[in-house]
C-alpha cells in the first residue's frame, strides 16, 4: 500500500519502492548476521575446528565458522547448542588429572553419531549381545585394521552400533557407551593408543556399560586409560568404571579359563 502511495505522490513505480525497501531489508540483514557472528567468536574459539578438518568431520560448508559449527551440530545458536549438550546428560570418570575440553568431547561425540547412520542396526537385545562375546572374543587374534567390519556386523544384528573416530588431541578420551534410542545403543572408540590391548579392553569396557549400566549412566565417555583408579572423584562412578573395567577382563579371559590355565 505504502509503495503505490509513493508512486502516486512521486510519480515512480512501485517497483521501484519496493526495491528499495529489498535492497534495505538485505542489508540490515546482512548487518545483523555479522554482528552475530562477532559475538560468536568466543564460543566458536572453544572448539578444535582446524583439527576437526584435519581429521575430516563432516563438516558442512558455510560463511563463518560459527555457520560450520552450528550446521555441524544441527543447532542455531551457541544457546541451542549448549541446551542440546546439557541434555545429553553425559557422564565423564572424572579424575583429579581429568582436563579435557567439553566442546573437544561434544565434537567427537557428534562425529560418532553421523557416523553411525550408515550401519544398519536391529534393536537392542542384551542376550544376543552375550551369546556374541565369544565370537567377538575370537576375532582378538586378527590385527586392528581387519576387525572393524566384522565387529560392526555382529553388534548391529544385536542392535549396537560401532565406530571408530580419531578425536581432537583436547578431547583425552578413550571412547563411550550411549544409547541413541531406547532400543538402539553406541560404542564410540578413539584408537587413542592404537594397540591391540588398549583396543579390545577398551572395546569390552564400553560393551560392560550398556549391559550393566543402561539404568544408572545412559551416556558415559571414558577418558584415558591413564586416568584411572583412586583419583576418579565421583564414588558411584569409581564402582561403575570397575564394573566395566572387570565385564572387560573376564569377556577378554573368562575366570573359567584362567583357573584351568593357573591349575595347568
Amino acid at each position: 500500500m505504502t509503495a503505490l502511495a509513493f508512486e502516486k505522490v512521486f510519480q515512480r513505480p512501485a517497483r521501484f519502492w519496493l526495491n528499495l525497501q529489498r535492497q534495505y531489508d538485505e542489508v540490515e540483514a546482512r548487518r545483523r548476521e555479522q554482528a552475530k557472528a562477532a559475538k560468536w567468536d568466543g564460543w566458536v574459539r572453544h572448539f578444535p575446528l582446524k583439527e576437526m578438518r584435519q581429521l575430516q568431520f563432516s563438516l558442512p560448508e558455510g560463511r563463518s565458522d560459527a555457520d560450520v559449527l552450528l550446521g555441524f551440530f544441527g543447532v542455531t545458536s551457541p544457546e541451542s547448542w549448549a541446551s542440546v549438550w546439557r541434555a545429553s546428560a553425559v557422564q565423564y570418570r572424572q579424575t583429579r588429572t581429568f582436563k579435557a575440553r567439553d566442546e573437544a568431547i561434544a565434537a567427537w561425540v557428534r562425529e560418532t553419531e553421523i557416523a553411525a547412520r550408515g550401519l544398519d542396526l536391529a534393536e537392542f537385545d542384551a542376550t544376543r549381545v552375550r551369546a556374541t562375546i565369544s565370537s567377538l572374543r575370537q576375532l582378538t587374534r586378527r590385527r586392528i585394521d581387519e576387525v572393524l567390519d566384522p565387529i560392526q556386523e555382529t553388534c548391529a544384528k544385536a542392535g549396537v552400533a560401532v565406530v571408530v573416530v580419531p578425536a581432537p588431541r583436547s578431547a583425552t578420551i578413550s571412547g563411550c557407551a550411549r544409547w541413541l534410542t531406547g532400543k538402539r545403543a553406541l560404542i564410540g572408540l578413539t584408537l587413542r593408543y592404537k594397540t591391540d590391548d588398549q583396543f579390545w579392553f577398551t572395546f569390552f569396557h564400553e560393551l560392560g556399560h550398556l549391559l550393566l549400566h543402561r539404568g544408572k549412566r545412559p551416556f558415559v565417555v571414558d577418558n584415558a586409560e591413564d586416568d584411572l583408579s583412586d583419583r576418579v572423584v565421583d564414588p558411584e562412578m569409581q564402582q561403575i568404571e570397575a564394573e566395566a573395567n572387570q565385564f572387560s577382563a573376564d569377556a577378554l579371559i573368562p575366570p573359567a579359563s584362567l583357573g584351568a590355565f593357573l591349575r595347568a
